[in-house]
């Protein structure tokens, strides 16, 4: 049976006939994961990653997890969700060697451009999905790729066969505390999430939660790392403003996302988590990545993209959330809108082209597994095949 269950025509997403695939795994079908967080580069490519361990570990496989570096809350979340991590050296040759000790059945790399130096080490010897923002040529072909962003399906990726890429909306990794919630509510009272990425790399937080106390009636959650480098600041605006919440090393964004009628936000994967839970959003970029997220945000018209964030002031900012916060049709529209793109069957989608690209495709399917909050159950799959998610 084909797996494909998409096919891209420009930025038009068309499900073609078929389900999701779903096969008990065995015990020993072992996913080994190699990512890092830190609180310089933050959590986010880890926290995607976790979204696909989550799924490996409920269809029955075992997965472990490789750092070189973890932060407390990261690691915290690893042990929450039962994954084994294990420390190891920075270089694809140390990777390489803790492989070989292991011998897992798929890898998953997420690394950022240490991706190239960890292929090259690794080279044929496993199964590998190469989880990816940029593009370019890799020194080895793995397996897969994924690039789960807007932008993918214009993203080339040269010397890679097309049937090896994964691109596009449909394979948004979503964990489990995302997929555990409903679609956010507006409450009574009007709410906005201020989140720079836990690492704050312009350190604008401060600022702009001053000048949204300020100039906005709404309640203001704002979300950073205890090791802010403003941290004394941002608790002396917690208390010198009775409408703005800090929350540190948030263990479960979902539920207070959930409380929010709109965010502020930079780019990266707390977008799509926002998108899926349908709150409409202001996002920046404050990194080179971030300026292809916003071009792919631009060519669907999902969300209010504001450029680069280090030409702004807090002010100027402020102004934005502001006038959005004000425009109820908007509002509407893009809370819908977003549902619609980010369907929160990923993940699914991304575990079946892998097992049908290993020897993985020859173990029995369960339908069963499918039976639980959120599996694309018989029903959702049937309108999911008949209906197009189409981007304008």
């Amino acid at each position: 049976m084909s797996t494909e269950l998409f096919s891209l025509t420009g930025t038009t997403v068309v499900p073609l006939p078929g389900a999701f695939l779903a096969p008990v795994l065995p015990s020993d079908a072992t996913l080994l994961i190699r990512s890092d967080a830190s609180h310089h580069i933050g959590a986010g490519h880890i926290m995607r990653c976790v979204a696909l361990a989550q799924e490996w570990a409920f269809r029955g496989g075992t997965v472990l997890v490789a750092s070189n570096e973890l932060t407390e809350s990261t690691q915290s979340k690893l042990d929450a969700n039962n994954i084994v991590s294990i420390h190891v050296g920075p270089s694809g040759q140390d990777f390489r060697e803790l492989a070989d000790e292991i011998g897992p059945t798929w890898i998953v790399l997420d690394v950022g451009v240490a991706v190239h130096e960890h292929l090259a080490a690794i080279g044929d010897a496993y199964d590998v999905l190469a989880i990816d923002d940029l593009g370019g040529r890799f020194a080895t072909s793995p397996t897969l790729v994924l690039n789960q962003n807007a932008h993918g399906p214009s993203t080339p990726y040269a010397g890679i066969q097309p049937n090896k890429l994964l691109r596009g909306l449909e394979y948004i990794l979503l964990r489990d505390e995302f997929l555990d919630e409903q679609p956010s509510v507006c409450g009574t009272e009007p709410t906005v999430l201020v989140a720079m990425g836990g690492t704050d790399p312009l350190q604008l937080l401060p600022d702009l939660i001053d000048s949204l106390a300020s100039s906005s009636k709404a309640k203001i959650l704002a979300v950073a790392s205890s090791h802010h480098p403003q941290l004394n600041r941002l608790e002396e605006l917690n208390q010198g403003h009775q409408r703005v919440e800090l929350h540190l090393d948030v263990s479960n964004m979902a539920q207070l996302m959930k409380q929010c009628d709109l965010a502020l936000t930079s780019g990266g994967t707390t977008v799509w988590e926002l998108a899926y839970l349908g709150i409409p959003s202001v996002v920046g970029a404050v990194a080179e990545v971030e300026d292809r997220l916003l071009d792919g945000l631009n060519r669907i018209d999902l969300f209010e993209t504001i450029g680069p964030l280090e030409n702004k002031t807090a002010e100027a900012i402020a102004e934005i959330v502001l006038q959005v916060e004000q425009d109820q049709e908007w509002l509407k529209a893009t809370r819908t809108k977003a549902q619609e793109i980010v369907d929160g069957h990923g993940r699914l989608r991304v575990l079946d082209r892998m097992t049908s690209a290993s020897r993985l495709a020859d173990l029995p399917i369960d339908s069963s597994i499918n039976d639980r909050p959120n599996g694309p159950d018989v029903e959702a799959q049937s309108a999911m095949n008949n209906t197009a998610v189409t981007s304008s």
